[in-house]
C-alpha cells in the first residue's frame, strides 16, 4: 500500500473526526462530555495525519521519522488561532 494510499485514508478519518465525531460532543449530556482524544496508530500512518494537519509539503514530509516504540506526540487546540499546535509540555 503507497503512502499515497494511506493518507486518502487518514486524511477521511481526520475529517470525520474533527467534522463529525467531535462536533457531536457539543451536544451530549455534560457527563458524557469530553476534552481528550486519543488516536493510536502507527508511524507512517501518524506522520501522515501531521502532514494532513499542518499542510506539510512531500518534501517536509520525507524530513520528519517514525517516532519510536511508546512514544507519543501530543496536539492542543488554539482556540484563538483555531488551529492544532504540537503540545511539547506532555
Amino acid at each position: 500500500e503507497s503512502s499515497a494510499d494511506v493518507f486518502d485514508r487518514v486524511s477521511a478519518f481526520w475529517d470525520d473526526l474533527i467534522g463529525n465525531v467531535l462536533p457531536s460532543q457539543t451536544s451530549a449530556e455534560p457527563h458524557e462530555k469530553t476534552d481528550t482524544c486519543l488516536v493510536v496508530t502507527h508511524g507512517l500512518a501518524l506522520r501522515l495525519i501531521l502532514m494532513k494537519v499542518f499542510k506539510w509539503s512531500v518534501e517536509t514530509f520525507a524530513t520528519v521519522w517514525n517516532v519510536g516504540n511508546c512514544h507519543h506526540v501530543t496536539l492542543r487546540k488554539n482556540m484563538e488561532k483555531m488551529c492544532y499546535q504540537f503540545d511539547i509540555k506532555r
